[in-house]
């Protein structure tokens, strides 16, 4: 093994090296997307902005009883709640740096000349880089949950992993019929929620949203 890796070109074993510390690091993140152990805070950067739902027809848990209420429009007009396609996120940068390392990593084993090696294997990454891009939009697109099974939701705790504005709808990672799940909700009292905060489900809302309430003094990991 160590006749092995003296064998090796320093660039060879610099990109060895990479592709283990991305390979262990995206193994945890699969395993904590499947099972919900922690968060991983994917998105560098908030997607979207306000989200406003007028003529909401809330339910309320505690009392069993619905009623109905209206959020302010800070323009006059309802703001669009899709999630945009967010292709630079903390997931889809471990997918380059994998698919990146071992991709030199093979190329320059199989006797390709540096130059060639990293053109190639940033085509790669940055394929891979796409690839989950992608993939994490259309699983945050998956929220036409019935509001039969938002109802397993209640009392759930989860976290917010797109921050709620004022009176607005963000999103939150939470437990919807046993599985992970990422839908859309809105804080009960109006104010704005950050991303990563410990939330808790208390009502569900009109148009697939929850409504959430957030655990004092906590914050996701």
């Amino acid at each position: 093994m160590e006749a092995w890796w003296q064998g090796l070109s320093t660039l060879t074993q610099v990109f060895f090296l990479g592709a283990l510390f991305f390979s262990v690091i995206s193994a945890a993140q699969v395993v904590a997307m499947l099972f919900g152990v922690g968060h991983l805070h994917g998105h560098i950067a908030h997607v979207g902005d306000v989200h406003h739902v007028g003529g909401m027809h809330h339910v309320d848990v505690a009392s069993g009883a619905g009623h109905h209420g209206h959020v302010p429009h800070h323009d006059g007009s309802q703001a669009s709640d899709k999630t945009g396609f967010t292709f630079v996120s903390i997931r889809s940068l471990i997918a380059f740096g994998t698919l990146f390392c071992w991709a030199g990593t093979l190329y320059l084993m199989g006797g390709s000349s540096p130059a060639w090696a990293i053109g190639f294997s940033v085509i790669w990454g940055l394929v891979g880089m796409f690839l989950v891009s992608y993939l994490m939009y259309k699983l945050a697109g998956l929220e036409e949950i019935g509001n039969v099974d938002l109802a397993t939701a209640m009392f759930e705790e989860g976290i917010v992993y797109i921050g709620i504005p004022p009176d607005g709808v963000g999103q939150v990672r939470v437990k919807v019929s046993g599985m992970i799940s990422y839908v859309k909700a809105r804080s009960k009292t109006g104010e704005p929620v950050i991303r990563g905060t410990k939330v808790r489900v208390v009502g569900i809302c009109d148009k697939n949203v929850l409504e959430i309430e957030a655990i004092e003094d906590q914050k996701g990991d």
